[in-house]
């Protein structure tokens, strides 16, 4: 029999519902004529549990199970709630419901199909959103969080173990900043894919922010966590780009563990957060689990972030001068400008823990803008001063390098203090090199303004003599590693002698760093260095001590002057 009731059929037409009704006791299906849409031609109860079966891929027990579960309860049944963890087509919905005679016997079930229910669809896709992410289509923030909350409870009630991995990749900042946010988008996503297949069924990828990721690793002991890590660590040694200029980068990994560390998901991924940073210290790309005695450098570490911000407006910051001399006559030719922090409170703070912590956190941009601006300052004070001119050395750092302000600040500092642009010199890494169409445009603007540039640290980077010698440098720094190990190395003494050559080749002055006796110093005046700098001539001094030595270095040159006049 089927249903001609035009009323029902104006419900098909503008809801899109399909109902049907199977009948217990005549073991028939009773239709609508559009139930024929879905291509169910001839269709019996068994014909149903089929089609469901092809649905939603799922064995043909079970479903005979739910089609007992549908026919004995009397409340609405919706599939969906029953069948957890398998997703239906978009197209289609199940809902299933009883009609009860007063006796309570099932005498039949009524079905309703939902086709195209693009209500139910949106339902959907907003609830993905919401729990995923929209760059890599991993779980979110909030999913992980629901996810762990549950995963902690299943394992405490059944006695195992957990483990929360925090990532932060290693130099992400870097390549953003310096091949755009659509390559490192692309990078991100290649990221999660690496780290999806680097972990076994059951375990979880999210991605936090950013370029920050959680793997939730349940049921996995000591032993298990630590070869995951280690297959997330090799993932990342390919490359992320295969053309002519591969991004390489790498992951630091913090782990803590459930219940040793912690049986909420707040705790457990703070304290991995701790152990990612821990891992940062240790040199990156390591994975590291939470260590109590880190908890103290990390509060450390977060105190330090915080007043670094303040440091500048707080007028904590100022420059000590370390003087360069021309190894031959001992004449003063410039000084290196060297950032100190002084806080009321921590009190002086080394650079070798605070401008990592710049570095990290982007600050570095902004406190080497303050560098340059006093710099350019204080020689301003010391010409009005009747001061001989001398040429500052100031440190700038890769991510200054690369920013967009850096060529339009030095202009406009330089006409602030009228400054002659020679007077100025930037000192880089051999890191900045890594982008070398960018680092080409960038020297050419700074030759233009007509500022010295050198390469510091040469030798431990990435330059090559190819990109050298296209590079128009004014010096070449020695790194003081290589000068402090002339005497008890000899490949640093040829090392030495081979970067001293090079230099004179290509017509780059060179100043030796950690000069700290006259043996050294003896040694690089022989083989053609030029300058040299380091604690055998003097310390880096404040600005009181460093015009004292330079009073000192005035009489000199006028006693000098005075005896050849003579």
């Amino acid at each position: 029999m089927k249903f001609r009731n035009e009323l029902y059929i104006l419900v098909v037409l503008l809801t899109g519902f399909i109902s049907f009704s199977y009948m217990l006791y005549a073991k028939s299906l009773i239709e609508a004529d559009d139930i024929f849409s879905v291509g169910l031609e001839g269709i019996t109860f068994l014909s149903i549990l089929f089609f469901l079966m092809l649905t939603i891929k799922m064995k043909a027990q079970k479903l005979l199970v739910l089609g007992c579960l549908f026919v004995s309860i009397g409340s609405v049944l919706n599939i969906l709630d029953v069948i957890e963890g398998i997703e239906l087509p978009g197209f289609i919905d199940v809902y299933i419901e009883n009609g009860l005679f007063s006796i309570g016997i099932a005498m039949c079930s009524i079905g309703v199909f939902i086709l195209l229910n693009k209500e139910n669809e949106m339902k959907r896709k907003l609830k993905h959103q919401a729990t995923h992410d929209s760059l890599t289509n991993l779980p979110n923030w909030y999913m992980i969080n629901d996810y762990l909350a549950g995963a902690l409870a299943r394992c405490q009630k059944s006695n195992k173990e957990l483990a929360v991995m925090f990532l932060d990749l290693d130099r992400f900042k870097f390549v953003n900043d310096t091949k755009g946010h659509k390559a490192g988008d692309l990078v991100l996503k290649k990221v999660a894919e690496r780290l999806a297949a680097s972990v076994r069924d059951g375990h979880v990828v999210a991605r936090k922010s950013g370029d920050e990721f959680i793997i939730v690793l349940e049921d996995a002991d000591k032993a298990s966590v630590i070869a995951t890590a280690k297959r997330v660590l090799k993932s990342f040694k390919e490359p992320f780009f295969d053309t002519n200029e591969e991004v390489f980068i790498s992951t630091s990994i913090g782990i803590s563990l459930f219940p040793q560390d912690g049986n909420t998901p707040d705790t457990l991924i703070h304290k991995a957060d701790k152990a990612m940073y821990m891992a940062k210290k240790q040199g990156k790309n390591n994975f590291q689990f939470v260590k109590t005695e880190s908890d103290k450098a990390l509060t450390r570490k977060v105190q330090l972030e915080s007043a670094l911000r303040k440091a500048i407006q707080n007028d904590e910051l100022m420059l000590h001068y370390q003087p360069q001399l021309e190894l031959k006559t001992g004449k003063l030719k410039g000084v290196e400008a060297l950032l100190r922090w002084n806080h009321p409170v921590f009190g002086s703070i080394s650079p070798m823990e605070f401008i990592p912590i710049a570095e990290e956190t982007g600050i570095i941009v902004q406190i080497g803008e303050w560098v340059i601006d006093e710099a350019c300052r204080q020689n301003r004070i010391w010409q009005d001063e009747g001061f001989t001119p001398i040429r500052i050395a100031v440190n700038v750092s890769a991510l200054q390098f690369q920013n967009s302000r850096l060529i339009k600040n030095i202009r406009q500092t330089l006409e602030n203090y009228e400054l002659d642009p020679e007077l100025l010199e930037l000192e880089i890494t051999e890191s900045v090199m890594h982008d070398l169409e960018d680092t080409f445009h960038i020297f050419a603007d700074l030759k233009e303004i007509g500022v010295k540039i050198s390469i510091d640290d040469f030798g431990t980077g990435y330059s090559s003599l190819s990109v050298l010698h296209k590079l128009t440098m004014d010096y070449v720094k020695i790194d003081k590693s290589f000068v402090q190990e002339i005497w008890t190395s000899p490949t640093s003494a040829t090392l030495v002698k081979t970067i001293i050559d090079i230099g004179s080749t290509m017509n780059f002055k060179l100043i030796a760093e950690g000069i700290e006796d006259e043996d050294q110093a003896k040694f690089l005046e022989d083989n053609g260095c030029h300058l040299g700098q380091g604690y055998y001539y003097s310390r880096p001094l404040p600005t009181e001590e460093i015009e004292v030595f330079m009073k000192e270095q005035m009489k000199e040159n006028s006693k000098q002057i005075s005896d050849v006049a003579g």
